[in-house]
Parts: C-alpha cells; structure tokens; sequence
C-alpha cells in the first residue's frame, strides 16, 4: 500500500512500501508553466534516514533561482541538454582551465567582462584556441538555458567575441587512397575490410560504425540502422536524436556485408556457437561477438593509412572523404546532411561550404548550357 504524503518544507515523502520512500523537492519555477519544477528520487531506508536525504536535497537546491551559483548552474545544464557523453567529456576538459573561483559566483552576477577574463587565463594556462573554443560553446549554452529558465536575465557570453579558431586541416583521402586501404586491410583479414568499408560507404562517426549490430542491418533491402554509438564506457546512444538515421547502402558493400555473415556464422559455428543478433558486426570474436574497441580501430587505421600513402588521415577523415565525393558529384546537401547524421544542414554547410561554391559554380553554367541549348 502506498503511503501517505507527509510535506517537509519544500519537499514531500511519500512511502511506497515498507522501508522504500519517494522523496521530490522543488527546483525552481518552469518559466514555460510557471509552475515549481519537481525533482525526485528513490530512496531506502529508515524513515528518519529519508527525511534526513530528503533534507540534504533541499539544501542543495539554490532557495531562489537568483542565487544560484555558475556551478549550481552547470550542473541544472549537464542534466538537461541535448549533447552526447562524448561531447560533455570534451567540455569537461575545456572547462577544467576555467578558475575555480569562476564557478561560486552567482550566474546574475556573472558580466562579460568576467568571461572575457576567463578565456585571458585560460590563454595565460596554456589552453589553444580549440579548447577555449570549446569552454565558449560550453559557458554559451549553460547561460542560455539559465535565460531560458528565468534563472538569469541575459546571457553573459552574447557580447564577448568568439576566440577565433584556425581552421583544422583534414588529410581527406581520395578515391584512390579508399581503394588501395581497402585493399590493404582485405588482405589482413578479419573484420577490418568490413568496418573499414562500412566507414567509407556510410560516411557513419567511428562509434556508430563500431556499435553497428546485426539486427541493424537489413541484408535484403541494403539499408542500415544507425541507432547507437560506441564509447570508452560501452554501447550508448547517438551524438543527437537527429543521428539515429537510415542509411542505404551500395551492392558491393551489401555484398560483402553478406559474406562476412556467412563467414562469421561458420567460424562461430565450429565452436558450437550461433552468431546472434545482437552480436556487433565489426568484431574480432567469434564466442560472443563483442565489439572492436575505439582504440584498437583508430590505430588500425592510422596503420593503413600509412601504408596507403596518406599518413595523417584519421577514421573521421573516412567520413569528410565520403561527404566530399558526394557534395562533389553533386548530390545535394540536404542528402548529405541526412547520411552524415548532421542535426542541421547549416553545419554540413559550414564544414564543407568550398565543395558548395564550387558546385553552385558548376550550378550556373550547367543553366546556360541548358539555357543556350535551347536557344539553338
């Protein structure tokens, strides 16, 4: 039987059976309902134990939304964004520089001035541009989701300049380089033909090529479910919710996605073990199909490419070098943004907008050659 409701402050327990209590508290008004946003959590133990965690969790709840500090701040934000565990991992890195002092300071109190200051220490702390840039996109969004709330009036970060980055230069294989890699690890055997052309023929992140599983892949109609990612922690989701995507793929990759079936159903089979859905695709273990580590294909990788001729390119230059045919052959970008899992076209357009300038040159000649044919 479920317990009564007994209010404690800004908080409630509620008894859901012997020994196991619901505690929620309050975290501030919803701006978009203007009503409290509740937290809760499970809790068990003595009941005096729950109102004592119960306590604690109103005491760590800033009493009004202008008190709370950057770290309180932070904190609210990491919960609730739409950033992939990969991406808060880098932010977490970037923010580290970022001084100690910085994070009690109350987000209404924090100027632009403050964050310029900021970004001077960590410049006087070592960090490149890339990581302030990193720590910029990070403090960007937390300020406004604190606007958002109504925790804060505006966002500090709008009027200080975004540190310039130069920009990254890729070793984009070319068609050429593909095949002779391709060759390369066909030769090695193993899986590594596999997720190599799997990589090449999708333009998938290394994590979504390596989380790809069997029940992903429809071998008679030539698509592929891209619905996960691999990191250091294991099988997880998507960087985005604009990731999980469908992806056709050509013959010759189906082709050899089959015989890699076959061939991985008859090695399992000689040691009494059937191939399951769920195993990975790209996996060196024929008991129980676990997947190949980040690592292991990242130094597979620059092994190939070495050899190959293009020492540099890493796995996620398989992906630029996919988007570049493509963009190149004129397939249009709304596509490529599809196929590369972009959450926005504008983001396939910032990465590679000279392919578009070239294109929307080849655009308007191939209008007066149409234009001019019918004329004569």
């Amino acid at each position: 039987h479920m317990g009564t409701k007994r209010a404690y402050g800004s908080g409630s327990i509620t008894e859901l059976r012997p020994g196991v209590y619901k505690l929620r508290w309050r975290v501030g008004i919803d701006p978009m309902t203007g009503s409290y946003r509740m937290r809760s959590e499970t809790f068990t133990g003595t009941k005096k134990a729950a109102q004592r965690r119960l306590g604690e969790c109103v005491s760590a709840t800033p009493k009004s939304v202008s008190v709370a500090t950057v770290a309180q701040l932070r904190t609210e934000w990491a919960r609730v964004a739409n950033v992939s565990e990969a991406s808060m991992e880098r932010y977490g890195y970037a923010l580290r520089h970022v001084p100690a002092g910085f994070w009690k300071v109350r987000a209404a109190d924090v100027t632009p001035p403050m964050i310029a200051d900021v970004y001077e220490h960590m410049t006087a702390d070592g960090v490149g541009p890339q990581g302030i840039g990193k720590a910029y996109t990070a403090l960007s969004s937390m300020f406004r989701h604190g606007v958002e709330w109504g925790w804060i009036d505006r966002n500090p970060c709008a009027n200080v300049r975004r540190p310039t980055l130069d920009p990254i230069t890729y070793v984009v294989p070319t068609p050429a380089d593909l095949i002779r890699m391709f060759d390369l690890a066909a030769a090695k055997g193993g899986s590594q033909s596999v997720w190599l052309r799997l990589a090449m023929a999708t333009g998938a992140r290394r994590g979504e090529v390596l989380a790809l599983r069997w029940c992903d892949i429809d071998l008679e109609r030539g698509s592929i479910s891209i619905t996960g990612s691999m990191s250091k922690k294991g099988r997880g989701t998507t960087k985005n919710k604009q990731s999980v995507r469908l992806v056709a793929i050509d013959a010759d990759t189906l082709t050899l996605l089959r015989q890699w079936r076959r061939m991985s159903a008859e090695r399992s089979l000689t040691l009494g073990v059937h191939v399951g859905d769920d195993w990975h695709v790209v996996s060196d273990d024929p008991e129980t199909g676990r997947a190949v580590l980040l690592n292991t294909a990242t130094h597979r990788l620059n092994r190939l490419a070495k050899a190959a001729g293009c020492p540099g390119a890493r796995l996620h230059d398989l992906r630029h070098a996919h988007a570049t045919m493509l963009l190149e052959a004129g397939v249009s970008t709304r596509t490529v943004a599809d196929r590369l899992g972009h959450s926005r076209v504008s983001t396939t357009t910032d990465i590679y907008g000279h392919l578009l300038s070239n294109a929307d040159e080849a655009a308007a000649a191939t209008f007066a050659g149409l234009l001019h044919a019918e004329q004569r």
